[in-house]
């Protein structure tokens, strides 16, 4: 067993890995926090990948995300960081889950009936 970096072949990412003797590796999905084991075939030389790990995530841009809750970028980054909104940055670029972002946008909403507007600026 070792930690190794691995170039995702459908993005070009790197992430790194721990990879065991069969060659099979686990590596953590970004989005979720799950462990991901993903097989090795060595008759094929090639990795297995369970489909639930390749699902799509919607995702939109922080300029989407600012303009979509009404806000401005450095409270989208704080959002983030507070966890408050679930991101990747797999570059330089920062993504927003929409469903997380949505969620947020309900919740603000909710807070804005009860007559709390919960800091949104």
């Amino acid at each position: 067993m070792q930690k190794v970096m691995i170039t995702c072949p459908f993005t070009g990412l790197e992430f790194e890995a721990i990879e065991f003797a069969d060659g099979s590796i686990i590596a953590t999905n970004k989005i979720t926090g799950e462990d991901m084991r993903i097989g090795f075939n060595p008759s094929c030389n090639r990795y297995m990948i369970d489909k639930r790990y390749i699902q799509h995530v919607p995702m939109v841009t922080m300029e989407e995300c600012a303009e979509f809750l009404e806000v401005s970028k450095p409270r989208i980054s704080k959002l983030v960081k507070d966890g408050r909104l679930q991101a990747v940055k797999p570059s330089a670029a920062l993504y927003i889950t929409r469903d997380s972002m949505l969620d947020y946008r309900r919740h603000q909403k909710e807070l804005t009936e009860k007559g709390n507007d919960g800091g949104i600026s």
